[in-house]
This record gives structure tokens, C-alpha cells and sequence, in this order.
């Protein structure tokens, strides 16, 4: 299962024209789903959230696609 990716802007007029592109990132990055809000969109839960410039945030979502008690106990192993 890939992870759904929402592309946060501050700008309308790149909101715009990104919004034209959603399905060559969902191709090109393979994700589940690629979603662009604005800046007045409330920020996506459980998601990791990453910078790209002062217009654009990259939101990943990882809810679900990891056991985080399962990669813990794996973690722990390894590091004994």
C-alpha cells in the first residue's frame, strides 16, 4: 500500500496549477492518493510534515502503513 500525500500551498495560483498535476506526482512518486489544499486547510492527521519552501509543505501519511510497536521491538532488538 503506498501512502496518500497532500501538498499543502500558501499560494492559489500554484494551488491551481498543482491541482492539475495530481495525477503525474501520484505516478511519478507512487502514492496512494496525491491531494493539494490551501493554506487555510486544516494540516492532515497522521502524516509526516515536510518543508519544501515558504509556499509548500509536504504532508505523508504513515497512520496505518506502520506497526509502531512492531518497528519498536524490532529497533530494540537489533540495538541489544
Amino acid at each position: 500500500m503506498n501512502p496518500n500525500i497532500f501538498i499543502k500551498c500558501s499560494c492559489e495560483k500554484t494551488k491551481s496549477i498543482l491541482e492539475k498535476e495530481t495525477e503525474v506526482f501520484t505516478s511519478i512518486i507512487r502514492s496512494g492518493e496525491t491531494k493539494v489544499i490551501g493554506k487555510n486547510d486544516k494540516d492532515p492527521e497522521g502524516c509526516l510534515k515536510s518543508y519544501l519552501n515558504e509556499d509548500l509543505t509536504i504532508y505523508v501519511k504513515v497512520v496505518g502503513l506502520i506497526d509502531i510497536k512492531l518497528e519498536i521491538e524490532r529497533v530494540n532488538k537489533r540495538n541489544s
